[in-house]
């Protein structure tokens, strides 16, 4: 209502003002939509093997819609930005409403106030496309890929994915001495999902990009359950149920790529070797104004997580992407306010008082309104403090099983021997920034039965169970201020099952076999220090793979 009033009040309302000097005054109005208006955050969907008692398919939920810039708050940054003292005049005005700036003040202020929405609007067109491809083996051609473009800061998701129905259970129902069994089908997906978030660097030619990957295939099933009514061997069976393999590989990584240059991620899903490029290219440039992009500074990372080692294989196997913990969620440099106080306080406060503008928005926009000296300073002290940061670090992680002693720490080079290679990930992460991998298969076993008894009728209704075989790994690198050695906060995960599943009996009256399921874990939390390009040998202890061997995890780092 306040808004429409003010609408009506500046189209038909200005006459009666009375202001002096009228002559000089003009009024005018700017469509502002393209930078006001909500942009939808497209957020990606989970990738994995569905839960039974989930009854339908679990979607993560989308962030809000966000606007380049905040109506209210675009008023605000032009009374500071744009000729600040005119606006409070006789006669000036500046009000916005329904995506529309209104306007009145003198004819060079209204030109001016045109040039910085026309730079304003030219930094929201900006566009980070990404392409992502995904390689089987050593070599030869792609055999999936995908591009879009996306806002800097902005979610965005790369999916090439198959559809499949699950068939995970059945509802049995008993009534009138009739058997009635309703079959429990959910959907999910294989293939490959990637969520992007990407940030330009204040020089304009590096892009931030941060990557959540995740690649699933559903194998074919390792058994098949009857469901049986009656005693074992007596009445035809109501139904089958396919036990399948989820084969699952996730990686969270935060890359700082040339403009049109990639990084690459291998992955291992069972015996099959593969590899997924990313590459990030930045369409169009900040034009030359007050407006600074320093997103890459003052924005939260997305900061997604998949679990944790010390949760339960089949707590990981169910969770879904969430924050990351409060420690890894802060801005490279600091908030806003801290970003404006450091450079206010490292220059001339004065200045900033009488002259210079200096204001950073939420979405990372920097005002920067000041002499060509000052102007140069403050990007060159911002570039040398965001330079500092962006050394991204390289870590590999790979499992050893091997026979003999082992000595942990570090050293110049493992050499593997007879070591069988077990399981093997790679991440890229921003020093302080946590970067997590994971791979392996989530079986669905049958873990109980419910059974129902009517009308003289019995049905087993069976309970799926997740299981999860493989690693996970949660690692976050720390640079040395002479940036030889790395402090490394490691917590890792080994969970291996035996290839056998045993069938059990649970008796002719309950009507069917229980699957039992086995699984041996290995795990360590510490923090370690080694060389910023070197590797190190951690022993988790006896091998659950083999009897008589030891499970070595092998960490190799290097600074990009």
């Amino acid at each position: 209502m306040r808004t429409t009033i003010l609408i009506l009040l500046l189209a038909g309302g200005l006459p009666l003002l009375g202001v002096a000097g009228e002559e000089d005054v003009l009024y005018r109005n700017f469509d502002v939509s393209a930078i006001t208006a909500p942009h939808p955050a497209r957020f990606g969907p989970w990738l994995g093997a569905p839960l039974p008692e989930a009854g339908i398919e679990e979607e993560r939920e989308a962030p809000e819609p966000l606007p380049f810039v905040d109506g209210d708050q675009l008023v605000e940054m032009i009374r500071e930005s744009v000729a600040s003292p005119s606006w409070e005049g006789d006669g000036a005005l500046l009000a916005f409403g329904n995506g529309t700036l209104f306007a009145r003040n003198r004819p060079a202020v209204l030109q001016e106030l045109a040039a910085f929405l026309s730079s304003l609007e030219q930094a929201a067109e900006r566009r980070i496309l990404f392409q992502v491809r995904v390689f089987e083996g050593k070599g030869g051609k792609p055999v999936a890929s995908g591009s879009v473009e996306a806002r800097p800061g902005v979610p965005t998701t790369v999916k090439v994915t198959n559809r499949v129905r699950l068939l995970t259970g059945y509802e049995a129902e008993v009534a009138q001495r009739a058997r009635i069994a309703k079959p429990f089908v959910l959907p999910a997906e294989e293939g490959l999902v990637v969520d992007l978030v990407g940030q330009p660097a204040l020089d304009g030619r590096r892009v931030v990009v941060e990557a959540l990957v995740q690649r699933g295939t559903f194998d074919r099933p390792i058994g098949r359950l009857r469901l049986m009514e009656g005693d074992e061997g007596g009445e035809p069976p109501l139904g089958e149920i396919d036990i399948p393999v989820f084969r699952r590989f996730l990686a969270f990584t935060t890359s700082v790529l040339e403009s049109g240059g990639a990084t690459t991620i291998p992955l291992r899903i069972g015996d099959r070797a593969a590899r997924i490029e990313i590459r990030a290219a930045l369409l169009g440039r900040l034009p030359d104004g007050p407006v600074v992009d320093a997103g890459s500074l003052t924005r939260i990372p997305t900061g997604w997580s998949i679990g944790y080692p010390e949760m339960s294989a089949d707590e990981r196997a169910r969770s879904a992407p969430r924050p990351l913990p409060e420690e890894d969620s802060r801005p490279l440099l600091g908030d806003p306010e801290e970003v404006v106080d450091l450079v206010t306080t490292l220059t001339d406060p004065w200045y900033w008082e009488e002259e210079g503008t200096l204001e950073i928005t939420g979405e990372g926009l920097l005002f920067l309104k000041a002499k060509e000296d000052v102007r140069k300073h403050v990007l060159s002290f911002l570039t040398a403090r965001e330079s500092e940061r962006l050394h991204p670090v390289r870590l590999e992680l790979r499992f050893y099983s091997r026979a003999g002693e082992v000595k942990p720490g570090a050293v110049p080079a493992f050499e593997p021997g007879s070591a069988t290679l077990v399981g093997s990930g790679l991440a890229v992460t921003l020093p302080g920034r946590n970067a997590f991998l994971s791979a392996g298969d989530v079986r669905n076993y049958v873990a109980d039965y419910k059974v129902e008894v009517a009308e003289g009728s019995q049905l087993a209704n069976p309970v799926i169970g997740q299981s999860f075989a493989g690693f996970a790994a949660n690692l976050r690198p720390r640079l040395s201020i002479d940036r030889s050695r790395i402090r490394l906060d490691v917590g890792l995960l080994f969970a291996h099952r035996p290839p056998r599943i045993s069938p059990r009996s649970t008796g002719a009256r309950h009507l069917g076999v229980l699957s039992g399921i086995e699984e041996h874990r290995a795990a360590v939390h510490t923090s370690v220090v080694m060389p910023a390009a070197g590797t190190y040998v951690l022993d988790l202890g006896p091998s659950p793979v083999k009897a008589g061997e030891r499970l070595v995890a092998v960490i190799t780092s290097r600074v990009e």
